[in-house]
């Protein structure tokens, strides 16, 4: 059985192979040793007394706080265009999805009952299966019941998201919208639509959700791709409790 002194030895190990290693592996023995003291198998779990070792410096990638994330969903307009782009946003934050695979999903990529979404353009031509919180699924349900009314002839009726014109919406037309929805909620910060998409993922980091779940849901082929977006959860991870997202659970949020 390894102790809090084994355990740190191999972390500081790590880290001199390759520097950005350490915090992924920090994660990864937290859940491992949780699992193993939840089924008995060891008595005391010695992560509760390793801190997570620090790591050069990188530059800053705008990451939402959950409150922020709130208001931007919250900014009322139950306009035709309103009711759409909040069903974006949430798709955007509930499912981590990059801006190219949100524009390209077709509304049978939509899978209701299962609660998921297949994302069929992924980066590099990989396609995967993401599951989308209750939140985003109420609001693309309302989506869905006014959909129809952006329908034109010749417009591409397949597409999920469509434009006034009847046509797949476009990345700039979203970039556009979250920031005037940023403006209208007082959010400062910087970022759109891809800092949706970090803070999915440190906040379900700051909930507990292992990070290699969270490597799948986002496309990553390798995890030292989603450890960088861990650097923007500034919470202990060490007590992690429960796999949440923010508003999966929430209710009249």
């Amino acid at each position: 059985e390894a102790s809090s002194g084994d355990i740190l030895a191999y972390l500081e190990t790590v880290r001199e192979e390759k520097p950005t290693l350490p915090r992924a592996t920090f994660y990864q023995l937290t859940w491992l040793y949780r699992y193993l003291l939840e089924e008995g198998e060891i008595l005391v779990n010695p992560m509760t007394k390793i801190e997570l070792l620090t790591e050069p410096s990188s530059p800053k990638r705008p990451v939402f706080t959950e409150d922020e994330v709130r208001r931007i969903l919250n900014v009322p307009n139950d306009s035709l265009e309103g009711i759409r782009d909040r069903a974006i946003v949430e798709l955007f934050y509930s499912a981590g999805l990059r801006m190219s695979e949100l524009t390209g999903l077709d509304v049978d990529d939509v899978d209701f009952h299962n609660r998921e979404i297949f994302v069929r353009h992924g980066k590099g031509g990989k396609e995967r299966i993401v599951p989308v919180g209750e939140k985003a699924l109420v609001s693309l349900e309302r989506y869905m019941t006014i959909r129809e009314r952006f329908i034109k002839p010749g417009g591409d009726a397949d597409a999920l998201f469509l434009n006034a014109g009847g046509r797949r919406i476009k990345a700039l037309s979203v970039q556009e919208m979250i920031r005037a929805r940023k403006a209208e909620a007082l959010v400062f910060s910087p970022g759109g639509s891809h800092a949706l998409r970090r803070s999915m993922a440190s906040h379900l980091l700051a909930h507990g959700a292992p990070i290699y779940l969270i490597q799948r849901m986002l496309g990553h082929e390798h995890l030292e791709t989603t450890e960088k977006y861990a650097r923007a959860c500034g919470s202990d991870l060490r007590d992690i409790h429960a796999m949440s997202h923010p508003r999966a659970k929430e209710v009249g949020a």
